[in-house]
């Protein structure tokens, strides 16, 4: 199912059609702001939700423990590209490692301006595949699979 997005103040309602069932979700809502709407994989071990901006995933719920598995307050996402750069002008500590070596001083870059591509049912479970970009790296493609009968993602 490919996300959606609701740039204006056009109200809307929600209908999801999978293998040929429809659900349509409450009523119509008024958005106030620009909203990504997007579905939130779940099996019967994970609920896993992602994070279409950064390309990667905002929360993992572990059923059986009952327990969240990300730092939600994080700065960065889990499993979010990071780009690193700095670390290559010298001197500096991590090109060689002495005493009186500055540390460098690095920029970190992290994926933005990404989007959900779609989320589609397998034969195993779920995939949803997500791109973004970040300094000098135009195109990050990534996926996440949730396998349904296993306890792994």
């Amino acid at each position: 199912m490919p996300a959606s997005k609701l740039d204006d103040n056009t109200p809307v309602s929600l209908t999801v059609s999978l293998n040929g069932q429809s659900v349509h979700f409450g009523q119509t809502i008024q958005p106030q702001k620009k909203w990504t709407l997007f579905l939130v994989p779940e099996s019967p071990y994970y609920r896993v939700k992602l994070d279409p901006s950064s390309g990667a995933v905002r929360s993992i719920y572990d059923k059986q423990l009952r327990k969240e598995l990300v730092d939600e307050k994080s700065s960065y996402r889990f499993g979010q590209y990071l780009y690193v750069a700095g670390g290559d002008k010298e001197p500096n500590s991590i090109l060689q490692y002495r005493v009186v070596s500055p540390k460098p001083d690095l920029q970190i870059h992290a994926a933005a301006q990404g989007h959900l591509v779609s989320v589609e049912p397998t034969v195993y479970g779920w995939r949803a595949p997500l791109e973004s970009s970040a300094e000098n790296t135009p195109m990050i493609a990534s996926e996440i699979r949730l396998f349904e009968n296993e306890k792994k993602i």
